[in-house]
């Protein structure tokens, strides 16, 4: 017995947290679940963390990791924090996703896909990636930072579908006119 629960119960309980669609749901099952902040739920996700580990599924020893530091900061400062922290964390990885897009048609797709893209935090990621470039003497880095940045400012103003034209030229339009637009 663990913490008042036993352990096949703590064990789904680690397993349904784990399969909780999104931040929102995952802190929500912490709220519900509060068996999850204790001593012994960390300790059980490091023993189911090690067992897999020895089975050689390192992915889901990642997942059991991530998911326990998750646990651990909501500890620390609280579902509330926790949340908005993650929320943050993951808006930035969309923003370096919408970078690392291959073209500008892809990125198009991808600002479809993601409209808090549009939003200032999401522009606030932009102008320090593009410092932290500068800092680095990353000159292209700064570019592509800044690029995207006056892209995004650019479509509030005039729109997805203009803005892209403009920084995509005749190819992006080809590419619109392909996809059926």
């Amino acid at each position: 017995m663990l913490d008042g629960i036993e352990i096949e119960e703590a064990v789904n309980l680690i397993r349904a947290f784990l399969l909780a669609r999104n931040i929102d749901d995952k802190m929500e099952f912490i709220r519900t679940h509060t068996f999850l902040l204790s001593d012994d739920a960390l300790k059980l996700f490091d023993s189911i963390r090690d067992s897999t580990l020895k089975k050689g599924d390192t992915d889901f020893a990642e997942t059991l990791r991530h998911h326990r530091i998750m646990v651990e900061r909501v500890r620390q400062v609280g579902i509330a924090q926790a949340t908005r922290e993650l929320h943050s964390l993951r808006l930035l990885e969309t923003v370096h996703e919408f970078i690392d897009c291959y073209s500008w048609m892809d990125s198009y797709i991808y600002l479809g896909e993601h409209p808090e893209l549009r939003s200032e935090e999401a522009l606030g990621f932009l102008i320090t990636i593009g410092m932290r470039a500068r800092d680095e003497g990353n000159k292209e880095g700064e570019k592509i930072a800044a690029a995207h940045y006056n892209l995004l400012r650019r479509v509030e103003q005039i729109g997805a579908e203009a803005a892209f034209s403009e920084v995509g030229g005749e190819d992006f339009r080809a590419a619109l006119r392909r996809r059926g637009r």
